[in-house]
C-alpha cells in the first residue's frame, strides 16, 4: 500500500514538473504577474469605447420601474409627433392629482400656490408696461373709450335687472361676468380697428380654462372660468430678462401637506382644455378676462379679500400659459425653449387688479435652473367710488388706462421677443 502511494505521488509530482516546463505556463500564483501583464488603468480624460450599461426594463426593481419611466418619457412624450400624441400619452398615466381654484373662502393658499408654480411676485407692474401706460397713444384711447366705459358700469351694475328667481349672490356674480365680457367686447372691438394683433385676435368667451401639470411629487389641474380669453398668434414681449435678478430669487416652500388646507387628492382624468380644442394658430395667450365668482361680502368680513387677489394671477397666469405650452408640444419633460407671457384682469365690478405673467419654465419637476417664473402685479385698483341714481361718481381715470394699455400692448415675432421699450409706431402694425 506505501509503495503504491509513493508511485502516486511521483506521478504526481511528475505531471506538475511538466506543466512548469512548458513555455509561458506561470510556474506559481506568485510569479503570474511577471507572465500576464497588468492591465492599463481608464484615464479619465479618454473616452469610454463601450456604452454604459444600461438597468434592464424588465426586472420588477426600483431600477427597472426607473429605466422604464426613462424609456417611456424619451419615446412616448419627448419623440411624440404631435401636441395630441403627447397630452394623451401623459393623460394615460393615470394618478391622484390635487384639484385647485383661482379663488377659494380660505387662507393660507399664498405660499402653496407660489411653490406649486415657483413663482416670485412683484408688487409692481414691468418696465414695458409703465412706459405704454404713460404714452400719449394711450391717454388718447382711454379719453375716446371713457363714456363707452362708463356706459357699461352703470347698465350692468344699475340698471339692468336680473331675474328674480336668482339669489343675491347669483345675481352679483352674474352682473360681474357680464360687465367683463362687455368691457373685453369694447376694447377689442374699438381698439381692433387701429391695432393689427387684436384685429387678427380670437376671443373665448364664457370658455373654462382645465391645465394640469407637476410640481415635485404632485399633480394638480386646475379650474377656472374666464369670462373672455384674447389669443394671439405672436407672443408678447418679455416683461423682464430671465437672467435678471428678479427671476433669480428664491420661493419660499411649502412644508405642509395640501390636505391641511383641504385640497385632497381625488383620482380624475387630466384635462389640457385652454377654452378651446387644439388647433394650429392663435396659441398665445394675450389678455384674460376674469370675474369674482365668489361671496365678496363674506371675503371681506373673514379679510381674507386682499390675500385672493394677491394669488389670482400667480395660479390663473401659470395655468393658462401652462395649457398654451402643451398645445404647442411642451411639457414639464420638454420644457419650454423661452419665456411665455400672459396677462389677467380680475374685476368684481369696481375693483381691477392686474397681473403680468411671465413663464420661464414648466419644469417644476427636478430643475436644477435657478431661474423662476415672475409675476407682477398692481391689484385692487377702483374704478369709480360709487353709483347713486345712475351716476358714476368719481370715476379713476388711471384704472381705464391700464386696462387700455393691457389691450394695446403688441406681440412681437418670437426672435425679437425681449424686454425693449414699446415705440408708438409699433403699436400701428
Amino acid at each position: 500500500m506505501a509503495a503504491s502511494r509513493s508511485k502516486v505521488c511521483v506521478r504526481s509530482f511528475s505531471i506538475f514538473s511538466s506543466l512548469r516546463a512548458r513555455p509561458g505556463y506561470p510556474p506559481t500564483i506568485r510569479y503570474r504577474e511577471d507572465i500576464l501583464p497588468r492591465v492599463p488603468r481608464i484615464q479619465e480624460d479618454v473616452d469610454p469605447q463601450y456604452p454604459p450599461i444600461k438597468p434592464s426594463t424588465l426586472v420588477g426593481n426600483e431600477e427597472g420601474r426607473k429605466a422604464r419611466h426613462d424609456e417611456w418619457i424619451n419615446s412616448a412624450i419627448r419623440h411624440s409627433g404631435t401636441a395630441s400624441e403627447m397630452i394623451y400619452e401623459i393623460q394615460k398615466h393615470q394618478r391622484s392629482q390635487h384639484v385647485i381654484y383661482p379663488q377659494v373662502l380660505q387662507p393660507g393658499y399664498t405660499t402653496l400656490y407660489r411653490e406649486v408654480t415657483k413663482t416670485v411676485v412683484v408688487n409692481e407692474l414691468p418696465k414695458n408696461i409703465e412706459l405704454l401706460l404713460e404714452s400719449d397713444l394711450v391717454k388718447t384711447e382711454a379719453d375716446a373709450l371713457s363714456n363707452h366705459v362708463k356706459d357699461i358700469i352703470t347698465t350692468e351694475l344699475h340698471s339692468t335687472k336680473k331675474s328674480e328667481k336668482l339669489l343675491p349672490l347669483k345675481q352679483e356674480i352674474d352682473r360681474t361676468k357680464a360687465l367683463g365680457q362687455n368691457l373685453v367686447r369694447v376694447l377689442v372691438s374699438y381698439l381692433g380697428l387701429k391695432y393689427g394683433h387684436l384685429a387678427n385676435a380670437m376671443i373665448d368667451e364664457k370658455r373654462p380654462v382645465q391645465s394640469f401639470w407637476e410640481s415635485g411629487e404632485r399633480r394638480l389641474q386646475f379650474m377656472g372660468e374666464p369670462v373672455s380669453s384674447v389669443r394671439t398668434s405672436e407672443p408678447l414681449s418679455k416683461f423682464v430678462e430671465p437672467d435678471d435678478e428678479i427671476c433669480q430669487q428664491e420661493v419660499e416652500e411649502w412644508p405642509y401637506d395640501p390636505k391641511d388646507l383641504g385640497i385632497y387628492p381625488k383620482h380624475m382624468n387630466s384635462v389640457c382644455f385652454p377654452g378651446f380644442k387644439y388647433r394650429p394658430g392663435h396659441l398665445h395667450p394675450h389678455t384674460q378676462m376674469y370675474g369674482l365668482p365668489i361671496n365678496k361680502v363674506q371675503a371681506i368680513e373673514e379679510k381674507i379679500y386682499p390675500e385672493m387677489h394677491e394669488n389670482f394671477g400667480v395660479i390663473s397666469g401659470f395655468a393658462w400659459v401652462n395649457a398654451l405650452a402643451m398645445y404647442q408640444h411642451h411639457c414639464w419633460f420638454k420644457d419650454i425653449s423661452h419665456p411665455r407671457m400672459a396677462q389677467v384682469v380680475l374685476t368684481d365690478g369696481n375693483l381691477f387688479s392686474f397681473y403680468c405673467y411671465q413663464a420661464n419654465t414648466i419644469n417644476l419637476l427636478d430643475n436644477p435652473s435657478p431661474v423662476k417664473n415672475v409675476c407682477f402685479q398692481n391689484i385692487m385698483v377702483p374704478m369709480f367710488t360709487d353709483i347713486k341714481d345712475g351716476i358714476m361718481r368719481d370715476f379713476n381715470e388711471n384704472a381705464l388706462r391700464l386696462l387700455v394699455a393691457f389691450f394695446m400692448n403688441p406681440t412681437v415675432k418670437q426672435s425679437e421677443s425681449s424686454n425693449v421699450p414699446i415705440k408708438q409706431e409699433a403699436l400701428q402694425n
